[in-house]
């Protein structure tokens, strides 16, 4: 038996209907997966958005558009304590401004003084009239890596030395210890990337490429080199294909025989408050015979 042409047209709408509900979404937010972050610098959040075309009526972008980062839950009217920021205050939970611009649906962030209590998710939203919305399918993952406070219900891990332990009671495993070493493991910079352009071949021109996260560009690493020759880096800040940036630095040499088996290390040093942070990576040069 045929079908109703009525019917038809009201799978097409329950269809359509679902769409909307399940299919669709009012903000479309870019970001990094994933960003790294050392205690106490600043980070910066490569940040984009676009409206998809059944709301390209309802976004003015002439008029002002303030930038909301939730913090783990994109439903912060059932949680309002996890708006961290909003560009339209004063006075915010984290200390931060919106460095793109929002008109040109840019919403790059640099946050200050970042904390280990910052490592979460964290999602994008914006406010404007009348168009309001977050995205709650793309978050950004923050890891802050750094010393932790030794406070109640922090994870940390414990480096025991435990010869001189002995268990007094066990139904309630109460332990004395008579010589206890604690040591908090201190996450540091992860260790730039080392790698050499061609084949090292004696009398033939190499080049040394030395790359570092830049989480905060506005104070990115340093790269220091320690070479068994002498050298002129050239350094440049760039762009990764996630938005995010690094410090790359290169060197230039010819190596001969004297080389082979040298150790090259390249260090990164990142400026964190009054102090800083240093990660190296160390390669041996395996220099072949000229033919």
């Amino acid at each position: 038996m045929a079908c109703p042409e009525n019917m038809f047209f009201l799978i097409g709408l329950f269809m359509s209907g679902v769409l909307a509900c399940f299919g669709q979404r009012d903000l479309i937010a870019t970001m990094p997966d994933r960003l790294h972050v050392l205690t106490g610098s600043c980070m910066q959040i490569p940040c984009s958005f676009d409206i998809p075309h059944q709301n390209k009526y309802t976004f003015n972008s002439t008029i002002l558009t303030s930038g909301v980062w939730i913090k783990e839950n994109p439903y912060y009217s059932e949680h309002p304590d996890s708006v961290i920021f909003n560009s339209s205050k004063t006075v915010n939970r984290y200390q931060g401004k919106i460095t793109g611009n929002m008109s040109q649906k840019n919403c790059t962030t640099v946050f200050f003084n970042v904390t280990t209590s910052y490592t979460n998710k964290y999602f994008f939203r914006i406010e404007s009239q009348p168009f309001r919305s977050t995205d709650p399918d793309k978050s950004v993952d923050i890891v802050v890596r750094g010393k932790r406070q030794l406070l109640t219900n922090y994870l940390f891990q414990f480096i025991f030395l435990a010869s001189n332990i002995r268990v007094e009671q066990m139904d309630s495993l109460t332990i004395s210890v008579k010589y206890l070493y604690l040591q908090c493991i201190t996450d540091l910079p992860s260790s730039p990337i080392l790698t050499v352009s061609g084949e090292v071949k004696e009398g033939t021109l190499v080049s040394l490429n030395c790359s570092a996260v830049a989480p905060c560009p506005e104070h990115p690493p340093e790269l220091t080199w320690t070479l068994p020759t002498q050298f002129t880096p050239e350094n440049q800040l760039q762009e990764n294909p996630d938005q995010t940036k690094s410090v790359l630095s290169t060197v230039a040499f010819t190596p001969s025989y004297l080389h082979h088996e040298k150790n090259i290390t390249c260090t990164a040093v990142y400026p964190v408050g009054a102090s800083n942070k240093t990660a190296e990576h160390n390669m041996m040069l395996n220099v072949s015979c000229k033919t």
